[in-house]
């Protein structure tokens, strides 16, 4: 079954790698939105870019995401 969007985009080449499609870094993180860079992220790597870096606030490495009023 094709996917509709294989008409619009070129194939990608078989000789091709990460670096051949570009590279986004998402530099996010909100104690109030813990989803959205992983989203943001996620959408980056759907939407076919080659390399998706996260760049999160130290808190989110160590699983403190408590919120402060």
């Amino acid at each position: 079954m094709e996917q509709p969007y294989a008409r619009v985009l070129p194939a990608r080449p078989d000789d091709s790698h990460k670096g051949t499609f570009g590279k986004v870094m998402v530099v996010a993180g909100s104690l109030f939105y813990p989803g959205a860079p992983v989203l943001a992220a996620t959408a980056a790597t759907r939407s076919g870019a080659g390399l998706v870096t996260l760049a999160l606030p130290a808190q989110y490495l160590y699983g403190s995401r408590r919120r402060t009023a």
